[in-house]
């Protein structure tokens, strides 16, 4: 048998031969989105297990394959095979040429530049050009012959290879797994309103709610669920999923929104107490302050009441523009286990449903 251990041992998505790694790791490029990037970075702690190595880049164990699947954060996780400075493309071709690399299906090399190489600007475009650097890539890889007309042609059995560029390193791997999701659709949903959050912000408070629990929880509930946004990503990923708002026209509205979904929603309001809802974990986004004018104290009764009506150790992902102490969620009845800063933005119709910086808190009921 050839010297090179097949990755589909490892990664059953790609069909390549690469030699074996122990113990074999995953990079993962996150979702572009800058403004949320410390969220993102929080999905991938919580629900991966992932370590940040550059901006927008992390590493997680290869066996966190299915978790990265229906994260916001993660757009592409590579099998890594090879690196090189990236001031040394030439480097990075001998360092493949090494692995005497065989695809057993056409394939492709693509080049996925970070957002870090975008931003600043690292590296000037004459230093060398990846035109170049890929036709010394494909020198390198026998087997199959490569895919005409590049990815987009490929077809869904070919095998893709990309060269990740950082601010100091190039990486050369196979593509293990891409986010294919398309929200298009839901913002397009019959009722929406100025607050309703970006698709990917409610994934990512869902997954980090739910993977919180060990085993992750299996069903959720969000108290001021507005258009249902949270409850759609909370469906989508398998869980029993419960919403209750104030407003009759909302409650209305989300039903409409959910209908393809498993989602139950009814009127009530969160502020005044209510009993045991039964779920396992809670998103929470408070409708007092930016959004709509009223009592901030409301948004402190809101709490204090989901945390009386859920069992001890139900984790809660609180999207917040208050600021509040360890001590003073110690006081509503929970625990802080992580927390992170989203930057501000112009808030827009079916994006964002905050203009100034928001919280993210990850809470446990006391």
């Amino acid at each position: 048998m050839n010297k090179l251990a097949t990755l589909s041992l490892l990664l059953a998505s790609t069909a390549c031969l690469v030699p074996p790694t122990s113990p074999p790791k995953l990079l993962i490029v996150s979702q572009e989105r800058s403004r949320y990037e410390a969220l993102f970075a929080l999905e991938l702690q919580v629900c991966a297990e992932a370590t940040r190595l550059d901006t927008m880049l992390h590493e997680c164990a290869s066996d966190r394959l299915d978790a990265l699947r229906g994260l916001s954060a993660c757009r592409l996780a590579v099998a890594p095979l090879a690196e090189a400075s990236v001031d040394d493309p030439a480097g990075l071709v001998a360092a493949v040429g090494a692995l005497d690399l065989e695809a057993a299906t056409p394939w492709t090399v693509e080049h996925v530049p970070l957002w870090s190489t975008l931003t600043r600007g690292r590296r000037a475009p004459a230093d060398w050009r990846f035109a170049g650097l890929s036709l010394g890539l494909a020198q390198q890889i026998s087997g199959a012959p490569p895919a005409l007309g590049g990815a987009s042609n490929a077809g869904p059995g070919a095998t893709r290879f990309v060269v990740l560029e950082g601010d100091e390193t190039l990486r050369f791997g196979s593509v293990a797994h891409e986010a294919a999701r398309d929200d298009g659709a839901w913002n397009a949903r019959p009722y929406t309103f100025a607050g309703a959050l970006d698709p990917a912000v409610a994934r990512a408070l869902v997954n980090v709610a739910a993977d919180c629990r060990d085993p992750p929880a299996a069903s959720l509930f969000d108290p001021c669920c507005g258009s249902g946004t949270t409850l759609r990503a909370a469906a989508a990923r398998g869980l029993r999923a419960a919403g209750a708002d104030r407003d009759a026209k909302a409650v209305a509205g989300a039903s409409k929104n959910l209908a393809a979904y498993d989602a139950d929603v009814f009127e009530r309001d969160g502020s005044l107490p209510f009993p045991a809802h039964g779920a396992e974990c809670c998103v929470l986004n408070p409708p007092w302050g930016e959004k709509v004018r009223g009592d901030f104290g409301a948004n402190n009764r809101i709490l204090a009441n989901l945390a009386a009506a859920s069992a001890p150790g139900t984790p809660v992902a609180l999207l917040d523009r208050e600021p509040r102490s360890d001590a003073a969620f110690a006081r509503l009845g929970y625990d802080v286990l992580h927390a992170c800063e989203i930057f501000p933005g112009k808030a827009n119709r079916g994006k964002a449903s905050f203009a100034g910086a928001a919280r993210v808190s990850v809470l446990r009921v006391r």
